[in-house]
């Protein structure tokens, strides 16, 4: 703060009280001091800084002790703040805490225990969070309306497994509003009244706040869902970091305490993977928060299912897919093994076009355009069959290929 310089009270000479008047101007002004210096005889320049110096000073301590005035006013409004935020959390903690039972185990048990149920036979114990792990655009939201669909009608899930009836709220961050209506109503959905879609690309729902939780309750219990559908995760933990660990566990717990003073009975949420395919990007607290991890792949046309949890193991399952209703259902089994099938089928038909021809095991894969060690394996497999046999070659350690009752011929 820049002010007038106080003058002594008797100046020794006219030319001090000038330069007392010029350090003031040279404070005020635009110029700054040393316009006003250049003009000065030389004898008068030294006292005109010693002046200016003392002036400086004083000015720079009334700047700082109103900087510390400052500074002890925002310390006192900030610890206070800080105060009043750790006596909510201490009420809020002490209020949702319900205390601490004091019964045996031996008490619990002879009250009886009720068997595990299944929202989805073999796959979704009630009250179970699911986590659905896929790489990008493979086809977690075909699979997440497909498993709407199964809720809301009482359909088996992928037309085998047995599906309560049940009323769905899907979060839909990723895909715009009509498209995703256009795939919902090519689903075939009868009990459409038991879906409620909450279309939310391009919008931010922080659950840090208070008010969005509070809000995110009301919802649900208003339409009375019994399964949570966050599609994708990932964008539901906006406001959270979902790269570390202390986020993530802070963003799943607000989900917990959502879910139980909802009434939800289970949350499903699709998350990206990286480029294995396997494991959900971002924080490890994603699959701890988990009770049971689904994963969904794709390789080339093939789909597969797998799941794995409290309660379940389910093995990896090849699915079909329809493109008219976009529905699912189990097809076969893993991938590798459909994998194996496959090949086992082009080298039996390889060898029933080519009947004269007899390659040893270790180059079949090269007559039908697969790996050496996948045909060497499928044919392996095709001899335990019966599809085929293999024959002694000229060499006492070759084998070759040759259709079963066919006459003896050794390989040239």
């Amino acid at each position: 703060m820049t002010g007038t310089f106080s003058q002594p009270s008797s100046p020794e000479s006219d030319n001090e009280s000038l330069l007392y008047r010029l350090v003031d101007l040279a404070v005020l002004s635009d110029e700054g001091p040393d316009a006003i210096r250049q003009l000065l005889p030389e004898p008068q320049r030294a006292r005109f800084d010693e002046l200016l110096g003392i002036h400086t000073g004083v000015d720079d301590l009334r700047r700082r002790q109103e900087i510390a005035e400052r500074s002890r006013r925002e310390y006192e409004t900030l610890s206070a703040r800080e105060a009043a935020r750790e006596r909510l959390a201490r009420q809020r903690a002490e209020a949702e805490f319900a205390g601490l039972s004091p019964a045996t185990l031996a008490a619990e048990l002879a009250e009886g225990v009720e068997p595990v149920e299944y929202l989805i036979k073999d796959y979704v114990p009630d009250g179970c969070n699911v986590i659905v792990n896929a790489a990008k655009k493979v086809g977690k939201t075909t699979l997440m309306n497909h498993l709407a669909r199964c809720y809301a009608d009482g359909l088996p899930f992928l037309g085998r497994y047995a599906t309560k009836q049940l009323r769905v709220g899907i979060w839909n961050y990723e895909v715009e509003r009509r498209q995703y209506l256009n795939w919902m109503a090519d689903a075939r959905i009868e009990n459409t009244g038991d879906v409620v879609v909450e279309h939310l690309r391009g919008k931010s729902v922080n659950l840090r706040s208070d008010y969005v939780c509070e809000v995110t309750v009301q919802w649900l219990k208003s339409n009375a869902i019994d399964v949570w559908i966050l599609d994708p995760g990932h964008r539901a933990c906006a406001g959270f970091d979902s790269e570390k660990n202390t986020e993530v566990l802070e963003f799943t717990e607000k989900l917990d305490a959502i879910r139980k003073e909802a009434g939800v009975r289970s949350i499903h949420m699709p998350l990206h993977t990286g480029h294995n395919g396997k494991h959900a990007r971002g924080a490890v607290r994603f699959g701890d928060w988990a009770d049971v991890i689904w994963t969904y792949e794709k390789e080339n046309d093939r789909r597969a299912l797998s799941a794995e949890g409290r309660d379940v193991e389910m093995p990896e399952q090849t699915l079909s897919y329809d493109p008219v209703t976009r529905q699912l259902a189990v097809s076969g089994g893993s991938l590798a093994f459909e994998e194996k099938k496959t090949h086992i089928d082009l080298i039996v038909q390889w060898m029933r076009e080519h009947p004269d021809e007899h390659p040893a095991r270790n180059s079949i894969g090269g007559h039908v355009g697969i790996k050496k060690e996948s045909g060497a394996y499928a044919a392996d497999e095709a001899v335990r069959r019966g599809l085929l046999e293999y024959r002694p070659g000229r060499r006492k350690d070759s084998r070759h290929l040759h259709l079963p009752g066919s006459p003896f011929a050794q390989p040239g």
